[in-house]
């Protein structure tokens, strides 16, 4: 349903009334000539819908702003776009989460293989906006699975510090002349190659 140039969604009711719909989950219910029978609190009660949108300005990001009642925010998303609600705590996990843009393309891929389907899946988490309302969802499933920053930072760290013991041993073996030993070769059988030497495993390599 287009009304001033903005696209808000309805549902039948009857041959005559019709609903509109908000973002936020509230309803207009309109006559067949488009006048306001319920919804907004009875004000606006038998005013056209097409005059009282006729107030509203739409900002950047599509939304429309009700100038007569002092700029209150009024979605005009359709069905099916991203709420409101679902785009704030996408943008709070987002802020607390580890997850990357490869993330979000094995997301995508996933979606696809599950559902067979190979469009309408654009996880873009730089425009979070822009996402469907399914689409959301399934990032929101996804960030609450995903480990904190703080756990993921902790966890590279761990695993950098792992590399640089294991690069040191096989550094310390070879100029021990240790033979066989090699890059790619398991800790423990390093450690082996080192007792089989006849030399004493250092403490830092245990």
């Amino acid at each position: 349903m287009l009304y001033n140039n903005i696209y808000i969604p309805s549902r039948s009711v009857g041959d005559e009334d019709h609903w509109i719909s908000t973002e936020t989950g509230s309803h207009i219910l309109l006559g067949e000539g488009g006048e306001i029978k319920a919804g907004m609190g009875g004000k606006f009660n038998g005013q056209k819908i097409g005059e009282v949108v006729k107030t509203w300005k739409v900002d950047s990001e599509g939304k429309a702003l009700n100038t007569a009642h002092e700029k209150k925010a009024v979605s005009v998303k359709p069905h099916g776009t991203i709420t409101e609600k679902q785009e704030g705590f996408i943008k709070s996990l987002l802020n607390k989460k580890a997850f990357t843009h490869e993330d979000a393309d094995n997301l995508v891929f996933e979606m696809e293989l599950k559902t067979g389907k190979t469009k309408g899946f654009d996880v873009d988490i730089d425009n979070v906006g822009s996402m469907s309302s399914y689409t959301a969802s399934k990032l929101i499933d996804a960030l609450l699975k995903a480990p904190s920053k703080e756990y993921a930072a902790a966890k590279e760290k761990k695993k950098e510090a792992a590399m640089d013991k294991y690069s040191k041993m096989i550094q310390w073996a070879k100029n021990n002349g240790v033979k066989g030993v090699k890059n790619m070769m398991k800790a423990k059988n390093i450690r082996q190659k080192i007792i089989e030497a006849g030399l004493d495993i250092p403490n830092e390599f245990l």
